[in-house]
């Protein structure tokens, strides 16, 4: 994540903020793929102050203390709990992560070994590959 805005007068930084949306979003991609009711509770900003080490945030370019998710990981080697069993991602949950620009999903489909690629070229429009 770049570096936060300037303080502001006072000695206090701006408290940064990813966007409600955004937030309900990854909020669902997790309820998808993890089917853990707990997650939102454990880690309610989980781009600042319960953070969560498969989720990268960047400062909006227009907007000082606005943050736009990124990067999102699951796998084995960040998700705990694991992708629960018959885990489904559906497009329509990405349609809320407008600024996603990789998005890496391990061992949550079926075989062990099965790969799928979610092609992120406009949120609107994301697909799921095998």
């Amino acid at each position: 994540m770049r570096s936060p805005s300037p303080e502001i007068p006072g000695g206090d930084a701006p408290a940064l903020e990813l966007s409600r949306a955004e937030l309900a979003a990854i909020f669902q991609v997790m309820a998808d793929l993890l089917g853990d009711t707990t997650w939102p509770q454990l880690h309610p900003r989980p781009y600042t102050d319960t953070p969560w080490p498969s989720l990268q945030c960047e400062l909006a370019p227009d907007e000082a203390c606005v943050l736009r998710a990124t990067r999102l990981h699951l796998g084995p080697d960040v998700t705990t709990p694991p992708c629960r069993p018959g885990a489904r991602l559906d497009p329509a949950s990405l349609r809320g992560l407008p600024h996603l620009r990789t998005l890496s999903i391990f061992g949550c489909f079926g075989a062990a070994r099965a790969v799928h690629i979610i092609i992120l070229a406009r949120a609107d429009r994301a697909q799921v590959q095998p």
